[in-house]
């Protein structure tokens, strides 16, 4: 049985009928995923839409190129681009709801600038920014996007994945936002330098020149969920951020396991890939 939607929306089943066009193909797939860690095998995927198998191989395979699918244990997920779709919405708000006040006593009391964001494949996307007449400094924007292995809110969400996740995060999908030649080996060994630090971040200016910033990551119930960071100077002594950026993160961990969550949420953790 397929699903399609009528003018106003609603839906309406078509029993023996697969989907016809491209469009209603993916869309029959998508809706399948009624939340963000459902993880379903092929064959159910081909019985539950009414496409032939070789043909829901296809579209899923595609599908996974621009990052709306993701290949898992059990079969296929949802990928980085369709996950994100909700985070405008209730996931968005909860994470502002939780972090604002914490953020806005850093930036009191530090004169600096703090800055929300969540993992979205290859990049970070800036949920909220504070700090006044000194935030106009910064060039990143809110709803602005940066290379997540260029920014210390990146280094830190991705340093709560193992490097296989790691690997997938920046390449499964999506193209990464800029071209790594080593392989990651870099990269590899800086997340390992985060996770000594106790998951605190430090990137002095490769994103933003003539910036530096300190950057944890934000756990709710159900693991890492988004990261904090503090942007100074990239010539100001970072030491005696690191333990006000890691108190916050604490804090406003702390309150997100509090707070009831949404129907769906967005998780920084990848959506593990099969080699092959």
């Amino acid at each position: 049985m397929s699903v399609a939607l009528t003018h106003d929306g609603v839906e309406a089943a078509q029993p023996a009928m697969a989907p016809s066009s491209m469009l209603e193909r993916v869309t029959a797939i998508l809706d399948l995923f009624d939340h963000a860690g459902r993880r379903l095998p092929l064959e159910e995927i081909s019985r539950r839409t009414g496409l032939p198998r070789s043909s829901a191989h296809r579209i899923l395979e595609h599908m996974i190129l621009l990052g709306w699918a993701c290949r898992a244990d059990a079969g296929y997920g949802l990928g980085s681009r369709a996950r994100g779709l909700g985070r405008l919405t209730g996931d968005s708000s909860r994470l502002r709801t939780a972090a604002t006040p914490v953020l806005q006593e850093l930036t009191v009391s530090t004169g600096l600038v703090a800055q929300l964001g969540v993992l979205e494949g290859a990049n970070v996307v800036f949920l909220d920014k504070l700090g006044g007449r000194q935030a106009l400094a910064v060039p990143n924007r809110v709803g602005g996007r940066a290379p997540a292995v260029e920014t210390a809110l990146g280094l830190a969400m991705l340093a709560c994945l193992n490097p296989e996740q790691v690997d997938a995060q920046l390449t499964g999908g999506v193209r990464a936002a800029t071209p790594v030649a080593d392989g990651y080996a870099h990269l590899h060994a800086e997340l390992g330098r985060v996770r000594q630090r106790k998951g605190v971040a430090i990137e002095r200016g490769a994103g933003v020149p003539g910036f530096a910033s300190v950057a944890a990551a934000l756990h709710s119930a159900d693991g890492p969920v988004a990261a904090i960071s503090l942007v100074t100077h990239a010539g100001d002594a970072l030491e005696r951020i690191v333990p006000l950026v890691a108190d916050a993160a604490r804090r406003i961990s702390r309150e997100l396991v509090r707070l009831p969550r949404p129907a769906k949420v967005h998780h920084v953790r990848a959506c593990p890939l099969k080699a092959g």
